[in-house]
């Protein structure tokens, strides 16, 4: 409020109180301090910049990166073609880095510190699982002649080996010696030409299905032979209908018809009622 002193004679004069005018000059010194840490905020940050290669620096396209602060994960992104992504991070503070793919182990970076106005670069190495390189190695095979062996991939543990002849050790020793194995084994055979042409033609599903057994891999736990029958868990049959999925879409009706019959039976012998199918289109 103002006070208006008035004397004859003089001018008239406005004299502010006291107490009014620290008021505004907090205020003022209030809001200098907020416009000074809105700015210091802005200006607190920093670029990092994670390149994801393989042992052979390789850039590994498709990988996920993810950044962690005190556990939570509070950035995340995929890599580019040249294996690169990039984030904007608040500067002073200690992140943990994540890089992941199917098929290969994670690596992980801690206490990455980003410092303000600088772009730090950060390189992260994909190392293939030792079990995972056996299999590429394998299914890069799959399109000649006994691409059927292909189909015995659902079983992991007899599957993470080198050569051929011991995947056949595996249809011929096990897979054989229940009626179930047999159907199996007689289903694929049959079709095996198809499916061997179907791979040809459509490269992107031959793609597509390697792609999708690595990365379905680490769900997938061992099988057992129990009383001279094969027993695979519920994960297994879930792969084996996705891949199965995929087939039929691309065959002919005789194939669909013994991709119906394999579909069956994995229905029935799944450990849960509640079977998810999962559906992957082909351009």
């Amino acid at each position: 409020m103002l006070i208006n002193k008035y004397k004859p004679g003089k001018k008239r004069m406005s004299y502010c109180v006291p107490r009014l005018q620290t008021a505004l000059i907090i205020i003022c010194i209030v809001l200098s301090f907020g416009i000074l840490e809105s700015r210091s905020t802005t200006l607190a940050s920093g670029t990092l910049i994670v390149g994801v290669y393989d042992v052979n620096t390789q850039p590994v396209a498709g990988a996920t990166v993810a950044v962690e602060l005190s556990g939570n994960v509070i950035r995340q992104a995929t890599t580019l073609a040249n294996g690169e992504v990039t984030f904007s991070l608040s500067a002073g503070l200690n992140y943990d880095v994540k890089a992941s793919k199917g098929g290969f182990s994670p690596a992980i970076r801690q206490h990455v510190n980003i410092i303000d106005g600088v772009t730090t670069r950060l390189t992260m190495i994909l190392r293939q699982c030792p079990l995972t390189s056996s299999l590429q190695h394998y299914l890069e095979q799959i399109t000649k002649p006994d691409v059927s062996d292909f189909f015995l991939l659902f079983w992991k543990k007899y599957l993470f080996l080198n050569t051929l002849k011991d995947v056949r050790n595996f249809r011929d020793q096990v897979l054989s010696k229940s009626s179930e194995g047999q159907d199996i084994i007689q289903i694929y055979y049959d079709n095996s030409e198809e499916i061997t042409r179907i791979m040809q033609k459509k490269p992107l599903l031959l793609k597509a299905t390697v792609a999708l057994i690595l990365n379905t891999l680490s769900e997938i736990r061992s099988a057992s032979v129990n009383g001279g029958a094969l027993t695979v868990d519920r994960q297994a049959y879930l792969l084996g209908t996705v891949i199965l999925h995929v087939f039929e879409s691309e065959g002919s009706q005789e194939l669909k018809q013994a991709i119906k019959v394999a579909r069956q039976f994995i229905e029935t012998r799944s450990q849960s009622n509640e079977v998810e199918f999962v559906t992957i289109n082909i351009e």
